[in-house]
């Protein structure tokens, strides 16, 4: 993974932080990291693991976002990390298996 400019990280934490504590309460105490990954069909993407705990990774070809449009994308990506802290594993497990096995899908 390529490291991200300090301006880019400071932009990003600036719209998270703020996104936290109006909206995403429940994300106070949780660290999360941003780091930048190429992504052949996606802008971002959220995760959280035992080891790292929550990360944002970023497209580096959406820095063109303004701000508007990046608090949206963060803020979506900042929902997946509050459903995960609050429904745990169950959450994840049930997103990824509607996400490789379309069948299973609600209609």
């Amino acid at each position: 993974m390529i490291k991200m400019i300090k301006f880019e990280v400071e932009r990003y934490k600036k719209i998270i932080n703020g996104l936290i504590n109006k909206s995403f309460p429940v994300l106070i105490k949780e660290k999360i990291k941003i780091k930048r990954a190429w992504f052949s069909k996606f802008s971002a993407c959220a995760d959280r693991t035992l080891i790292s705990g929550c990360v944002i990774k970023i497209n580096p070809k959406y820095n063109i976002y303004n701000d508007f449009e990046l608090t949206g994308l963060l803020a979506h990506e900042l929902s997946h990390l509050e459903d995960w802290v609050i429904n745990g594993r169950r959450y994840k497990f049930k997103q990824k298996w509607k996400y490789n096995f379309p069948k299973f899908r609600e209609k």
